[in-house]
């Protein structure tokens, strides 16, 4: 892709030239491959484009041999014919190596227009020159983040705006090319015209005069980048310190200070990137709607809209001073943390490209839901306060709000509800349960330890798991109240029934029994009379 390159160290030279003269030496008289090959041996291959023979692993076998090229980092198919055994000797390890710009993601469409401009554009600028990286952390695949130069010119930030460039160009062009179309159309649809064509028209020419520039969101996003290498930066001094035979606690705390100062400013950065994001989305929607299948940085544009503003692009693991918290990371790692000056979690979910979808798409239904209702004084959902997915690992991490012993379990335990404030916790917890099934949305996870109690008369429903289906989620172990089960017997009876909003309403009148009556040890096996009460007072 348009970020991603294969290098050699300056310093190899010399391997390099000696591997070459030994598989030319050798490889016409090696012995061909028979039978399967080993994934993990190195093999010589005569590349189809110079006839010459150089190193390879083989990646996959159908009927030819998927290669790939260790000192040079190209991959071909080839036939069988073409694949020798090397010797010991010309078993080293592999001369280039996998970089990818730090701080950048592309879209996973490999075929898009302006991707393709953009591998072209990082082909021509650094193919077979010299160029000075510095590395910044490393992948689980092996990948290597750096940021490149060409003397003082940025590589990565170079690529961004050529790639950014041409989209707006191309997006120009075809905004050109359907405004004649409707031009020519204009007399067919004049009576739809009347009803839209002053509005549209007005915003058709504003944008055949000047296409749209992302000028102050890539200032923005050159500050963040600016402050992250300084965190990191104040971050290894303040190791330094710490590990030094003669600690001085004066420079640790001054450190320190000034560690949570950038922390703080690289914050309110990212805070003003995401309402530049969303105010560049909403600035040119109409025209966005037209386009938005020509151009994937439009898409991108669309994908942080449209969750709500949630996702967040710039925030990575790294730039929190986080506290595990072991005692609740027996699911999934959470930290506490502080962002923006309010204490958080950070729950993280393991993904692949599938799984993070999957995230992507559940949480951005979860936090629209409960946005819809952000009029309301109190909308009876947890609130999701950011997205993001880690830059070196594979995690995507939701971040809420941190509750201190708030779970309705933990109030229970230390002074449990008094009547009237169980009513009116329930009736919070009852109103989101509406809004989620209103959106379409089945809880499926309702539970002691995932209701929250505010001030003791106000509840909340938590958010659940990303990852899992509503239907991994009702059966889940933590679906109880004590020994009550909150799993709805139609669920029980049949294993792989999708819960539906009754059964989360089933959980809820569980809930409500447990909370009414906590010292009663009583089976919900019972008559359901036992646990009516009060429950029409909800509503």
């Amino acid at each position: 892709d348009a970020i991603t390159f294969w290098a050699q160290n300056v310093n190899d030279d010399q391997a390099i030239k000696n591997i070459s003269n030994a598989l030319a030496n050798k490889c016409p008289t090696a012995q061909r491959l028979l039978g399967t090959p080993n994934p993990q041996k190195i093999y010589g291959a005569v590349f189809s484009e110079d006839s010459c023979w150089y190193r390879c692993k083989v990646l996959q076998q159908t009927d030819n041999f998927h290669v790939s090229y260790i000192d040079y980092g190209n991959t071909e198919f080839v036939s069988r014919s073409a694949l020798v055994e090397l010797p010991g000797d010309l078993q080293a390890p592999c001369l280039a190596k996998k970089y990818k710009f730090w701080g950048f993601n592309v879209s996973t469409d490999q075929d898009s227009a302006h991707l393709q401009q953009g591998k072209a554009f990082l082909q021509n600028l650094i193919y077979g020159k010299k160029v000075r990286i510095q590395k910044k952390s490393v992948c689980f695949n092996g990948t290597i983040l750096v940021q490149a130069f060409q003397g003082n010119l940025d590589i990565g930030e170079e690529v961004l705006k050529q790639t950014s460039v041409s989209v707006w160009s191309c997006a120009l062009i075809s905004l050109k090319l359907m405004f004649s179309h409707l031009s020519r159309m204009l007399h067919s649809v004049c009576v739809l015209l009347r009803l839209c064509s002053i509005q549209f028209k007005g915003e058709m020419l504003q944008w055949q005069k000047a296409s749209p520039t992302p000028d102050s969101l890539f200032s923005v996003k050159k500050r963040i980048r600016s402050l992250r290498a300084q965190l990191r930066w104040k971050q290894v001094e303040e190791a330094s310190l710490e590990e030094a035979e003669d600690i001085d606690l004066t420079e640790i705390l001054k450190k320190k200070e000034e560690i949570a100062e950038t922390r703080n400013i690289l914050f309110q950065e990212i805070g003003q990137e995401r309402k530049e994001y969303v105010r560049y989305m909403f600035q040119h929607l109409s025209v966005i709607l037209i386009l938005s299948f020509i151009c994937s940085v439009i898409l991108i544009l669309s994908f942080i809209c449209s969750s709500g503003g949630l996702v967040v692009k710039s925030l990575d693991r790294d730039m929190f001073d986080a506290e595990p918290m072991k005692e609740l990371s027996g699911r999934r790692p959470l930290v506490c943390t502080e962002f923006q000056g309010q204490r958080v979690i950070l729950k993280g979910y393991t993904v692949n490209e599938e799984a993070e979808a999957r995230v992507l798409e559940r949480t951005t239904q979860f936090h629209r839901t409960r946005t819809q209702l952000e009029s309301q004084t109190d909308t009876g959902i947890l609130p999701l306060l950011a997205l993001f997915f880690g830059k070196s690992d594979p995690l995507a991490y939701v971040m809420v709000p941190y509750f201190p012993n708030g779970s309705l379990w933990a109030v229970q335990a230390a002074k449990p509800l008094t009547a009237t404030e169980s009513v009116k916790v329930m009736r919070g917890v009852a109103r989101g349960l509406q809004a989620l099934h209103s959106a379409g949305v089945t809880h499926a996870s309702l539970n002691p330890n995932n209701v929250f109690v505010l001030h003791r008369h106000q509840g909340m429903v938590g958010d659940y798991d990303f990852i899992k289906t509503p239907v991994q989620r009702a059966m889940d172990s933590g679906m109880v109240a004590g020994s009550i089960s909150l799993v709805a017997p139609e669920l029980r009876q049949t294993q792989g029934t999708p819960p539906t909003p009754a059964c989360d309403m089933y959980s809820y009148g569980c809930l409500l029994f447990w909370v009414k009556y906590l010292h009663v040890a009583l089976s919900v096996d019972q008559p359901r009379s036992l646990y009516n009460t009060r429950w029409m007072a909800l509503y």
